[in-house]
């Protein structure tokens, strides 16, 4: 007996589901700090200085990486959705997505992590 197919679209995991996860847990951790702002300011300003910290820039690299990558596979995804041969670039265009998140995510994660590592600011 033979199993039907699969619906298409996403696949429920994968590394554009968990770079998701990284972006929304971030959008939750800031909005509560804005929140608690609106009854101690104390509360967000410690949280903006844990925010300077070398852990805290990490963390952000991390989200900064995270958004990078799924802006792109989400790009690849809508342009591939429509095309015929997507198995023969869909490979091309997953390293692609890669590459270019790499392109982009260390420069910008040098950016951010300089104060913390002693450089100017």
């Amino acid at each position: 007996m033979t199993e039907p197919p699969s619906p298409p679209g996403p696949s429920p995991s994968g590394p554009a589901t968990v770079a998701a996860f990284v972006i929304y847990g971030w959008v939750l951790i800031w909005s509560a700090a804005i929140a608690a702002a609106g009854f101690d300011v104390s509360i967000f300003n410690g949280l903006w200085r844990l925010a300077g910290t070398l852990g805290g820039r990490t963390v952000l690299c991390l989200v900064v990486l995270s958004a990078l990558f799924h802006t792109l596979d989400g790009l690849r995804r809508l342009v591939l959705d429509g095309a015929r041969h997507v198995a023969r670039v869909d490979l091309a265009a997953r390293l692609a997505a890669v590459f270019f998140t790499a392109a982009l995510g260390v420069p910008a994660s040098l950016v951010i992590l300089w104060p913390a590592l002693g450089g100017q600011r």
